[in-house]
């Protein structure tokens, strides 16, 4: 596991985007239920989409950068990637994390 520093403001703006992401998918899967009738996955799914936009447009608004997009171009993972390391590798169980989960993203970004 590769730590990557971050300052204290940055650790507080992600920890309140995690409580918001989370938040917006409950509402969304209860208040899109209700009032539109759509199904508890489809109302999470917009829920959680409303919430990752709140947050980048705060991360954006603070200038804080999101720990996922950014944190693969930090030098010092750069560094463990040129020796050959792999993202989520450490469990060493390809389904639940590790190379699927990367080739996953990878074919997303």
């Amino acid at each position: 596991m590769v730590l990557i520093p971050r300052s204290r403001t940055a650790y507080i703006f992600h920890s309140i985007g995690s409580v918001l992401k989370g938040v917006c998918t409950l509402w969304g899967t209860i208040m899109f239920n209700y009032y539109f009738g759509w199904n508890l996955l489809l109302g999470a799914a917009a829920g959680s989409l409303l919430g990752g936009i709140n947050v980048q447009l705060m991360y954006w608004l603070v200038n804080v950068k999101s720990k996922y997009r950014f944190a693969p171009e930090h030098p010092i993972v750069s560094e463990y990637r040129e020796r050959g390391y792999f993202f989520g590798e450490s469990m060493g169980i390809p389904f639940i994390k590790g190379n699927f989960i990367y080739r996953i993203g990878s074919l997303l970004s």
